[in-house]
């Protein structure tokens, strides 16, 4: 997921996800983070996610459908985390602190798009 990938930010009361790729077909939720995140995370509509090919943990946050924490984990390399209730899961780097179950989470777009934002560019 290079170059293309819509990125997006969730976040709720005190507390952000970081950058997330949305990975929206097929090759590029099987592809995931692997083999490390490198700072990025990973949103996709699955009720499971694997951490085969992964060389280091990671945090994994499942949704509901109105944005709402279901479940958190630590998911191992070559481990499986499987919520069937899930409509969204998100995959961040183990670092970022978890959520709390029954936050509700809003999509924010990238920081460039967001209204009222300032961005510097130098050329």
């Amino acid at each position: 997921m290079r170059g293309d990938a819509e990125v997006v930010e969730l976040a709720g009361a005190r507390w952000r996800s970081g950058p997330l790729r949305v990975a929206r077909t097929r090759r590029q939720r099987r592809r995931g983070l692997r083999p490390r995140s490198r700072g990025w995370g990973l949103l996709l509509a699955a009720r499971s996610v694997h951490g085969w090919g992964m060389a280091q943990p990671l945090l994994v946050i499942s949704l509901d459908g109105s944005g709402r924490v279901r479940r958190t984990a630590r998911l191992r390399p070559g481990g499986l985390f499987v919520d069937l209730g899930a409509r969204w899961i998100a995959e961040v780097p183990e670092s970022v602190p978890p959520p709390s179950p029954g936050m509700l989470l809003a999509v924010l777009a990238p920081p460039s798009r967001r209204t009222g934002d300032r961005m510097c560019r130098h050329t």
